[in-house]
């Protein structure tokens, strides 16, 4: 079980997943649910050497993973922020639509994607619901824990919050949705800020 949120701040994005990942159903294990991708700056130009993009999703794992690079392969030589977010959202579907002529009708895995892009001081926080990709203003959250973790989000979560208080608002709800939650239990969190 899984639990995954995101929230945009005046300094940027935090992206946060817990760290427990079932395996066939019948055993668990811990592991890293966030990947960050900075832009390395060899071959690059200055202009877009601090493109980074981080993700995290609930659902099927290697479909996550796959999804993930599949998005930042297509991206990471983009010049700006609008045409790396579309590449990443045009890449995503494009995923989507190879591996549902692979798998029969009704059995592609549907993932629930969160993902933060920052550049050039900016940045950007999406939902990608299998091939629906939104973009939020505020904060997401999914897997398991969703209803809580909204529920304390929308209590919580002010768009004013630097990037630390966001970490520690984004621990908090993973906290509190690993005690609370049916299915999930205390696990150590791991994040990623975006500034």
């Amino acid at each position: 079980m899984t639990i995954i949120a995101g929230f945009k701040c005046d300094e940027g994005i935090v992206i946060c997943a817990d760290s427990q990942e079932t395996v066939n159903k019948t055993s668990k294990r811990s592991v890293t649910k966030v990947r960050y991708e900075p832009c390395s700056p060899e071959g690059h130009d200055l202009n877009f050497s601090d493109l980074g993009v981080a993700f995290c999703g609930a659902g099927d794992g290697p479909f996550i993973d796959k999804l993930a690079q599949e998005a930042w392969g297509a991206c990471s030589g983009e010049k700006n922020l609008n045409d790396v977010c579309s590449v990443i959202e045009r890449k995503i579907k494009e995923t989507y639509q190879e591996f549902g002529q692979i798998y029969q009708p009704g059995y592609c895995p549907e993932v629930h994607l969160i993902y933060g892009v920052k550049m050039a001081g900016k940045s950007r926080l999406f939902s990608a619901f299998g091939p629906i990709v939104n973009e939020k203003f505020e904060y997401e959250s999914g897997g398991a824990g969703q209803i809580m973790a909204e529920f304390l989000a929308h209590k919580l979560h002010r768009s004013w919050l630097g990037i630390e208080q966001a970490s520690i608002l984004a621990a908090y709800v993973l906290l509190k949705a690993g005690e609370n939650v049916d299915g999930l239990r205390r696990r150590s969190p791991n994040h990623r800020a975006a500034q």
